[in-house]
């Protein structure tokens, strides 16, 4: 992940953890505007169980919704088999 250096970025704490997800959580505000990043990889054959992920997703984002309602939240890395129609779905 590469950011701008005139930008104020810190890394985010968030309420669900799992050390086996590679994800990092990213807060940025640019122009007044709270932007979230989420940057993580679902890999190709993933050791992790699907529902589990999506909720360890949506428990993120609704907390992150709570803290600030004008949060952009965009979500980057390589989702492979995961559905991001349903992704978007579940978290809005």
């Amino acid at each position: 992940m590469y950011i701008n250096d005139d930008m104020s970025v810190k890394t985010l704490a968030m309420v669900s953890e799992y050390p086996t997800y590679e994800t990092l959580w990213v807060g940025i505000e640019h122009n007044g505007i709270p932007y979230v990043y989420r940057n993580g990889y679902h890999p190709p054959k993933p050791i992790c169980n699907f529902s589990t992920f999506m909720e360890f997703l949506q428990t993120n984002i609704d907390h992150i919704m709570t803290v600030d309602c004008r949060s952009v939240n965009i979500m980057c890395g390589g989702s492979n088999q995961l559905s991001v129609a349903n992704a978007c779905i579940r978290t809005g």
